[in-house]
């Protein structure tokens, strides 16, 4: 690896699906242990596709990836929309999920799985719902359970796609309060891909865009300015700093 502190190196990586145009081309940046990243840009702009490829799902096209697997174990969050919760399924049984790549096929959870569920429940704050049925919750409380299901794999780095969505502001602070949390206690790297500005702007360290003529990765101080994102949504967008944090306000 380049860096010591880095978990990934991007140098000049194309993104996209075979026998297609590349999405995104000439990516190269780093993700560190203990970052903060977001991942914004219009919808169709690429971040599904650099969020399968930062996952391992998609090869790049072309470039390389330095990557140590030793040192590199993600703990994945999908939106909440695409996790069917027809069957009543506890909480603790939707947690538990998160361990079976490490259960093993047609094996049984041991005392430490059942451990690690109820570390991560009590991370989450949600430990006294174990045996509630998952559908039964609330938008937030779900989204603390997937959470903690991507927690019960020990990652080093926790991506989270769309986790606010469908949640009223209070609930949107309260997601991100929370891995603000995870990201400065546990000192673990945290990647949240959203459309939402406001939510991934008052809390990422580093900022990576798509939908500018070319991928742009900075930290937020250099990033969130009104010609940036005004310039990446095609209206004029005013960013100021409140309370110590980014926040976008409407133009005049």
């Amino acid at each position: 690896m380049k860096k010591k502190t880095s978990l990934i190196q991007y140098d000049l990586v194309s993104v996209g699906y075979q026998k297609k145009s590349p999405v995104l081309s000439g990516l190269s940046f780093a993700i560190e242990k203990g970052d903060f990243i977001g991942l914004i840009g219009p919808n169709g702009s690429g971040k599904t596709t650099l969020l399968k490829t930062v996952l391992g799902l998609l090869k790049p096209l072309s470039g390389t990836i330095y990557l140590n697997p030793k040192e590199t174990r993600f703990g994945y969050v999908k939106q909440r929309q695409y996790v069917d919760d027809l069957f009543p399924l506890s909480v603790g049984e939707v947690v538990l999920m998160g361990r079976y790549g490490m259960i093993g096929a047609l094996r049984r959870a041991k005392k430490e799985d059942g451990l690690r569920v109820q570390q991560a429940l009590t991370k989450l704050g949600m430990l006294k719902l174990i045996d509630k049925p998952y559908r039964d919750l609330s938008g937030g409380q779900k989204q603390r359970v997937l959470i903690a299901r991507a927690l019960v794999v020990e990652p080093t780095i926790l991506v989270l796609d769309e986790p606010t969505n469908d949640l009223d502001i209070a609930g949107e602070h309260q997601i991100m309060e929370l891995l603000q949390k995870i990201n400065q206690k546990e000192k673990m790297t945290v990647v949240v891909v959203s459309h939402l500005l406001n939510v991934v702007l008052g809390y990422a360290q580093k900022v990576g865009l798509t939908g500018l003529s070319e991928f742009v990765f900075e930290p937020i101080q250099k990033i969130a300015t009104s010609q940036t994102l005004s310039e990446l949504y095609g209206h004029e967008i005013q960013v100021k700093t409140v309370n110590g944090k980014k926040v976008i306000l409407p133009c005049d």
